[in-house]
């Protein structure tokens, strides 16, 4: 199918349509776009009422997070100005003759046509404006290029001519001796019909569908484009690694292809019709006329030109190609026990990658070119390291069984939540090998690989997030037995384990629940039940531990950082001094009374169950669209329920219809569960408005039965409004938290579930004078007689009411809650065990000094408010009680809080789509990674940095700017780029349907504008995949939903605006009175920064629904348009055709962006080069040596953390970040009154004597073309705490960190608003979010 929509496009931007002599409806210079040469000698004027007056509306727009600049990268011009009609179109190569005295010698190939309008007499007949197509040849063998200039012109006959008058065609032939044997020639086809008319040309003096083919003589062969020595060591490795893809050739106006990239070469044999691109159509003219001989020389030529060039990149081989069997079930991995079983299932990946890279050092010694060996072997011995790094885990895991159980639990959890996804899965070579590779530098603190940050790379869709994921499992799980097994210190393993960040707000919330699904695993693994005794935590059979909670009492959970226009920053409801009006928080938000509107700051990010994909949360907007789904409701009745399944007349509420309702009881009284059977009505979107206004029409009508609902709101129905009451009684419940439970009764996770905290939790119970009564051992629910005790200090926690096992056991849920914390609040408050977050939320470290939790640096627990530094905590409406949150109990004996011992700080940080830190953005990353990897430093053990991307170039130098740390990218290239031993990329031909992968097509319409391109393309792909369903049904999904990226919000703004009035008018025109579809609005679903993150679950189920195979009630979307926010983390395997408009700035945005489709199936991806922008016309002329060596033209990143401009920017901030989030601070820095003690402390205070060596030691590591002057940083630093103790001493009291809302006090971390009050300010306009100053600092580059 992908080859007919192909085919159908070529014919209806290029032509023929009909075959070689077609006859065509219509003037054939408005009906193609393409491969249209116009007169030289023509003067022809500009339409006034050309489309191009209305480029503007393409290019104006809303602008998005994602949005940025089209920059003119410097490249070869074209012979003619691309905005006008060209008159002539070219290829350019170089060659080689055998010696230094001969001339090269060349055949050339030329075919053309012309369209001449039909007789009178038969447009009358037809009814229509008819054209026939002339095809044109001439061929000419054996040329000696012995002069500069050769010129021939050529009649319509295909015969050489002298007259001017009857010439249609010259061709110019142009060459240079570059060295002795290497000659650089060039071949133009100009159109030299000379116009009938003066400032006008009639279609018939066109030049249509041209084409060059060159075949070199015996003695003459095309060699590589580009020469020239390469200094850059890493350049050096990419032009090794390339070697075998020599860019050969260069179009001009046009595209060239040479043999060994021509779809035409080595075609596989086919039972279908082969039509364009895999047919040479002019073919039979040039047998007809020169004979089956001549033809055979130029089918599949040295050289020629194309103006939809194709090239196919497939997908990535991952398979298993050495000689032993390694255990790929994580499944059988979690079982493994014995030493000598580990050996069996492991040591392959070691004894075969060995043999392998043997292999590579007998390459090598086939090389003649010294310095080609100097740089295989710097290859090789990077497969080496990585060799010896995976013997190492697999020694581990044999010998250290704490590290082997951690090593099973991470993969039992991966295989359980594959299970809930509905797959049985196996590890990818790769993932399992990287994961070896890794274990030892986290497991192992004195490792000298833990100073080396990991980069897993790998084509995009590969598996780079289940690899990871698995590595954050097995650290969890050993930080929690270490953590057990501890004398001193903290025994839960409580805390933020691991940080793991994104750039894109919206694409973070979506990775964000991808990872809630392992750490839900993981809280299943805590406290399922497991062994012979049925000991409280799983392990593999042949453990030998026999004790209750293997994995400690603290529940494993994800919490989600990011900006506050995403979720909201409070619990509680705030005010809003300046504007006078309140803030809502995101309890009052998700009972649906916020002050505010829908959508925005929304706390319910977690819409689905990860277990059993329950609906949580209804989205505000969008809406869902699903024929049937299953709505449970947990309620409070005042009558009692039976149990059971109740058959009721079919009823429509609010547009829903549900015919049976299922009642299942909970274990304390009163509570049940109401799980209705719904089917929306025609083409509705349910939302959170809908299910509440049915929800209400409900209760009016079920009035005697004395429903209350449990969760927040009805469109809310896995959210649980925490709250805890005083002593004077239950009347007047506080509410302080939420929490998240799947309220389907038939959920993996309906299991019993219990959790320690270290000052237990209260939960629908009172408190009195007593003070913490949550015990550290309880009744065993299960077993009579038997108690269950928490070793490991923490004490159990109250469960909600209605999750409640029974009436007794106020400590045993029922089923195991969602762990996921989405409140800024939650996050300071419930540390998780995994934050992933945005990079530039970390700005929010210098405001915000409660943020030290997730660094370990606490210092109580309180039984409502969580975790906390005395003076600092996140409930900022309680009434402080001595420095801690109210209530906090009435007497010394009956306190509400516990004392703790500081939490360990992260030990892992994970940096995905590493390539999108650059810049500007980049740069301030860096810098406040100084605080970052200062604060999870301990004195055992520094924080692992794993990094993973799709596309990388000088990683090394980027890896050691930000992260300050030596670099390993995984899997090491060989000595080639298709064979990494773990990943190998075959070649294949078009045709070949056994192969999934991208088939890359380009068009190219100079003189037509951005309009009329864009609608002849989308109608065309539109209507053959339409046509294509209406034959095939479901087989057609992958071509059914048409995806469109643009380069900016704007711009897909524009085309939206302009051009989709036009393409139903043209799609109308092109079926020809046959059945066609016009996308509809409602089937039209944009995904950028534009759309609300609450939408995108549901925009993303959407586009996932597969096509139907039904036409009229598709259940999928028509089309998709997207920036580029599509090319990171978007997971949709079911797309496989995408329109590129325009070439990304970038060759990583646009890998990324076109590797989202064709994941599953044979994908076409068609790109449309605008000619007006002359970096679109390089990469259309230059297409071929573009595609067939994507990752060597990935641009460097350029960050320069330490640059005067990031300095003076956010060093300030940084430290100040130091200050109040360390622990080891001798002054109360995190209080907020303590930004006056710097006037006293400035010279006294530890923290602050080492603060200007932090940073200059770290400066210093740098790479040297980005290492500041010596003494730089630290005398910035000394200035900036001189200034601050300035400040201080002459504002005393007045003195504030932070001030919002107004500008009436001197802060230390200024902002505009105080800059126009003429307030003192320490640090001048301090950062809140790394995107605001994404644009404005300058980077000096070395």
């Amino acid at each position: 199918m992908r080859e007919i929509i192909l085919a159908e496009l070529i014919k209806d931007v290029l032509g023929p349509r009909e075959g070689i002599e077609e006859k065509i409806e219509g003037d054939p210079r408005r009906e193609y776009i393409t491969g249209i040469l116009a007169p030289r000698n023509a003067n022809i004027e500009r339409d006034p009422d050309s489309e191009n007056i209305n480029v503007s509306l393409l290019e104006n727009g809303e602008t998005g997070e994602e949005d940025e600049e089209m920059d003119n990268m410097v490249s070869f011009s074209s012979d003619l100005h691309p905005q006008s009609q060209p008159y002539s179109m070219g290829i350019s190569f170089f060659v080689e003759t055998v010696k230094p005295e001969e001339d090269p010698e060349i055949n050339i190939c030329v075919t053309w046509s012309r369209y001449f309008k039909l007789s009178e007499e038969i447009q009358k007949i037809k009814g229509k404006e008819m054209w026939q197509r002339h095809p044109r040849v001439f061929v000419m063998e054996r040329i000696k290029l012995n002069r500069n200039i050769i010129r021939c012109r050529v009649n319509g006959n295909g015969q050489l001519t002298d007259n001017t008058g009857e010439t249609e065609i010259s061709i110019v032939i142009r060459t240079k001796k570059s060295e002795p044997c290497r000659t650089f020639i060039a071949v133009y086809l100009v159109n030299e019909i000379v116009p009938a008319r003066t400032n006008y040309v009639e279609t018939d003096e066109y030049i249509f569908q041209p084409q060059i083919r060159i075949v070199t003589g015996k003695n003459t062969k095309p060699v590589n484009y580009h020469t020239g020595n390469v200094m850059d060591e890493e350049k050096q490795e990419l032009e090794f690694l390339y070697r075998n893809r020599p860019a050969v050739a260069r179009g001009h106006m046009c595209s060239a292809v040479w043999k060994e990239i021509d779809p035409l070469k080595d075609m596989p044999d086919c039972s279908e019709k082969k039509d364009v691109p895999f047919v040479w159509l002019e073919g039979e003219t040039v047998k007809k006329k020169y004979g089956e001989k001549v033809y055979d020389m130029f089918l599949v030529p040295d050289i020629r030109t194309e103006f939809v060039p194709v090239y196919l990149i497939p997908n990535p081989d991952f398979s298993w190609r050495g000689s032993g069997r390694p255990e790929l079930d994580p499944m059988k991995l979690s079982e493994l026990w014995a030493p000598e079983e580990i050996e069996k299932a492991l040591s392959p990946f070691y004894s075969d990658y060995r043999e392998w890279i043997g292999r590579q050092k007998e390459e090598l010694k086939k090389l003649k070119d010294s310095r080609e060996q100097e740089i295989a072997q710097r290859l090789i011995n990077r497969c080496e390291i990585a060799l010896e790094r995976i013997q190492k885990g697999i020694n581990l895991l044999k010998t250290d069984p704490e590290v082997r159980v951690c090593f099973c639990f991470a993969n039992r959890a991966i295989a359980l939540q594959m299970q809930w996804n509905g797959r049985v899965y196996s590890w990818r070579p790769f993932q399992l090998a990287f994961i070896l590779m890794v274990i030892e530098s986290i497991a192992c603190y004195s490792s000298p690989d833990r100073d080396v940050c990991d980069l897993l790379w790998v084509p995009t869709g590969g598996g780079k997030t289940e690899a990871y994921l698995a590595v954050i499992a097995f650290t969890l799980a050993l930080r929690r037995r270490r953590a057990l097994k501890s004398k001193t210190g903290d025994r839960t393993g409580a805390g933020t384990a691991i940080i793991m960040r994104y750039t894109l707000r919206l694409l973070t919330i979506q990775q964000f629940r991808r990872a809630l699904k392992l750490i839900c695993a993981c809280e299943y693994l805590r406290v399922c039940r497991s062994g012979r005794d049925g000991k409280i935590g799983w392990r593999p059979e042949k453990c030998n531990n026999n004790e209750d909670f293997i994995w400690g009492s603290t529940r494993f959970s994800a919490g989600l950082w990011v900006g506050g226009n995403v979720t909201p920053n409070r619990l509680q409801n705030s005010w809003n001094r300046t504007n006078n009006t309140p803030v809502s928080g995101a309890i009052e938000i998700l009972k649906g009374t916020s002050h505010q509107g829908t959508g925005e700051n929304e706390p319910a990010q977690v819409l689905n169950c990860p277990a059993c994909n329950t609906i949580l949360a209804f989205p505000d907007k969008e809406g869902i669209k699903k024929d049937f789904f299953w709505l449970h409701l947990i309620v409070r009745s005042r009558k009692k329920l039976r149990e059971g399944i109740l058959k009721v007349q079919p009823v429509i509420i609010s547009g829903l219809k549900f015919e049976e309702i299922r009642i299942k009881a909970h274990g304390v009284n009163g509570y049940y569960t109401l799980s209705f059977g719904i089917r929306p009505s025609s083409g509705i979107a349910v939302n959170s408005r809908t299910i509440d206004n049915w929800w209400k029409e409900f209760l009016q009508q079920h009035r005697e039965v004395g429903f209350s609902l449990v969760s927040a709101r009805a469109s809310r129905p896995g959210y649980f409004i925490k709250k805890y009451y005083s002593s004077s009684g239950r009347t007047a419940g506080r509410e302080y938290d939420f929490a998240i439970f799947c309220p389907n009764p038939e959920c993996p996770l309906h299991t019993a579930w219990m959790e320690g905290q270290p000052a237990g939790e209260i939960c629908d119970e009172w408190y009195g004078n007593d003070g913490l009564y949550s015990p550290s051992q309880i009744m065993d629910p299960w077993e009579s007689g038997k108690r269950l005790e928490l070793t490991d200090g923490n004490k159990f926690v109250h469960v909600p009411e209605p999750f409640r096992l029974n009436s007794r056991t106020p400590y045993t849920a029922d089923r195991i809650p969602i762990p996921a914390f989405t409140v800024d609040e939650q996050i300071y408050s419930r540390c998780p065990s995994l934050v992933i977050s945005t990079v530039d939320k970390f700005a929010r470290l210098p405001f915000e000094p409660c943020s030290a939790a997730m660094f370990g640096n606490v210092e109580y627990h309180h039984c409502i408010h969580g975790y906390y530094r005395e003076y600092s905590f996140p409930a900022r409406d309680s009434n402080r009680d001595g420095g801690h949150p109210s209530p906090a109990g009435r007497s010394s004996s009956g306190r509400l809080y516990l004392k703790i011992e500081k939490l360990q700080p992260p030990e892992l940080i994970i940096q995905d789509e590493l390539h999108l830190i650059e810049g500007p953005l980049g740069s301030l990353v860096g810098l406040y990674e100084t605080a970052i990897d200062y604060l999870c430093e301990t004195p055992e053990r520094k924080v692992k940095y794993i990094a993973s991307t799709a596309t990388v170039t000088r990683a090394a130098d980027q890896v050691k700017s930000i992260f300050n740390r030596r670099f390993l990218q995984f899997p090491v290239p060989g000595l080639t780029p298709e064979d990494r031993f773990f990943m190998y990329e075959p070649s294949a031909h078009p045709l070949d349907k056994t192969v999934n992968g991208r088939l890359y097509a380009g068009i190219c319409a100079p003189g037509f504008g951005p309009l009329t391109p864009i609608i002849r393309i989308w109608s065309r792909i539109l209507q053959t995949s339409y046509e294509l369903a209406r034959k095939h049904g479901s087989s057609a999904d992958p071509y059914w939903t048409v995806t469109g990226y643009f380069n900016a919000v704007r711009e897909l703004a524009g085309a939206r605006a302009v051009c989709w009035q036009d393409i139903p008018e043209r799609i109308k025109e092109i079926a020809r009175g046959n059945p066609y579809r016009i996308p509809d609005d409602d089937q039209l679903i944009e995904l950028s920064s534009r759309i609300s993150s609450s939408e995108l679950p549901s925009l993303l189920d959407t586009i996932n629904s597969k096509f139907s195979g039904d036409v009229q009630n598709p259940q999928s979307p028509d089309v998709l348009l997207t920036t580029s926010m599509f090319g990171t983390g978007i997971d949709i395997p079911r797309l496989g055709i995408m329109i590129v408009h325009g070439q990304p700035k970038t060759t990583s945005s646009y890998i990324q962006s076109t590797g989202r489709v064709g994941r599953n199936n044979r994908a076409l991806i068609v790109t449309f080069y605008r000619s007006t922008r002359q970096r679109d016309m390089s990469h259309y002329e230059m297409f071929g040596s573009y595609h067939q060596a994507l990752t060597k033209f990935v641009e460097p990143v350029t960050v320069a953390p330490f640059s005067p401009g990031a300095v003076e920017k956010a060093i300030g901030p940084v430290m100040t970040a130091i200050l109040r989030n360390a622990p080891e601070a001798n002054g109360r820095w995190n209080r907020e009154d303590s930004a006056p003690d710097m006037a006293n402390l400035r010279q006294s205070d530890r923290l602050i004597e080492k603060l200007p060596g932090i940073f200059e030691k770290r400066a210093k590591s740098q790479p040297a073309t980005r290492m500041p002057e010596p003494h730089f940083c630290e005398l910035q630093v000394k200035s900036g705490l001189d200034r601050w103790q300035l400040m201080a001493r002459t504002n005393g009291d007045k003195l504030k960190y932070v001030e919002y809302f107004n500008a009436t006090s001197p802060v230390v971390l200024g902002d505009p608003q105080h800059v126009y009050a003429k307030q003192d300010i320490v640090f001048y306009n301090a950062p809140q979010s790394l995107r605001d100053v994404e644009e404005t600092i300058s980077v000096k580059k070395g």
